[in-house]
């Protein structure tokens, strides 16, 4: 009897790791990778092998749950909206958004090893700069800062993180990283964001996730 059940357990056990690598590491060349919460904030990481525009993608999102709770509805854009009673009302991110993106409008810290441990040349190191991740920083002069640089019509820098489970950032892999060689790699992202001051609205400050690793499977850049 005691066999029997031992035997019962260790099918269940290898049955749990079978459905885990699978999740973990679908046909469809996706990979997932999810960080720890912290005050009911937490982020997840996806690499999506095949891009419609050939590129091997990372996708970061940040999830909001209660206590620490988004705004929803918010669009990332400036709008009027027309509420239930017939009231319009302007929306603006910069007035209204709870949580920011940094100043680069990237995730936070990245790095890459291959399946010996070593780090993979970073082909972008300011985005590791600690200037682009400020303890706090002014939303408005941010803004003005950044708007000034767009050549193009989008919305307001620093982004404003809208709804409950956003996308924080996407890049492709082989933009940011320097990859010679098809493996088995490990990313591992630091995710930054930024949340509005209770006491001061035009200061945002920093929030550190914690950090997110994504397995990746290197087959070689498919551009």
């Amino acid at each position: 009897m005691k066999n029997s059940s031992a035997k019962f357990r260790l099918r269940i056990s290898c049955a749990a790791l079978v459905l885990a690598n699978l999740f973990n590491l679908r046909a469809d060349g996706i990979s997932e990778g999810n960080g720890a919460t912290t005050n009911g904030i937490y982020a997840t990481g996806k690499y999506v092998a095949f891009w419609p525009d050939g590129g091997h993608v990372i996708r970061i999102y940040v999830h909001f749950r209660p206590p620490s709770t988004n705004i929803p509805t918010i669009s990332p854009f400036p709008r009027v909206v027309e509420e239930s009673n017939g009231v319009k009302i302007y929306s603006d991110p910069i007035f209204d958004g709870k949580y920011f993106l940094a100043t680069n409008s990237f995730c936070g810290f990245v790095e890459l090893r291959d399946q010996s441990g070593d780090k993979v040349a970073l082909l972008k190191p300011e985005v590791n700069s600690p200037e682009a991740y400020p303890d706090a920083y002014d939303l408005k002069l941010a803004n003005r800062l950044l708007m000034e640089k767009v050549a193009y019509m989008g919305a307001p820098k620093p982004g404003c993180l809208s709804g409950m489970d956003p996308e924080q950032c996407r890049f492709h892999l082989q933009k940011y990283f320097k990859l010679e060689k098809t493996g088995d790699y490990q990313l591992t992202v630091w995710p930054k964001i930024y949340k509005r001051s209770e006491t001061n609205r035009d200061l945002c400050e920093r929030i550190d996730l914690p950090p997110v690793t994504i397995p990746i499977k290197w087959s070689g850049n498919s551009q």
